[in-house]
């Protein structure tokens, strides 16, 4: 399902919504653990940008509790974040379906209305 992301550029590639709904739902039958070992390997910062831009959007479309966690924890809480993928969590998280943990809600509202506390 990578493939199908990486086949339809640009990213407003009519197809490139029914890949990410195909991800997302074969991701849907992993473990929590399993999504948050996923997360680990795509979401470092020597990752593919592209391939770490997909799997962004896709954790966060899936909106488990451990799928935001890893968002949090390997992107937006990270002590040197990169400000593409935290523009890229952003963008993406205006379409999250799920709702927000109690956690990403804290980041989100620190990053809006408390940018000098962030690293």
């Amino acid at each position: 399902y990578l493939s199908c992301l990486e086949e339809t550029q640009p990213m407003a590639s009519p197809r490139r919504p029914q890949c990410v709904q195909n991800l997302v739902k074969t991701l849907r039958t992993l473990s929590p653990q399993n999504i948050t070992f996923l997360g680990s390997v795509f979401l470092q910062p020597d990752s593919d940008p592209q391939l770490k831009k997909h799997m962004i959007d896709v954790l966060i479309d899936l909106g488990s509790y451990e799928a935001q966690t890893t968002v949090l924890d390997l992107i937006l809480d990270s002590l040197q974040p990169r400000m593409s993928d935290v523009m890229e969590c952003l963008i993406s998280l205006t379409t999250m379906r799920a709702r927000p943990i109690a956690r990403m809600l804290d980041k989100l509202e620190t990053i809006v209305f408390r940018p000098d506390q962030l690293p």
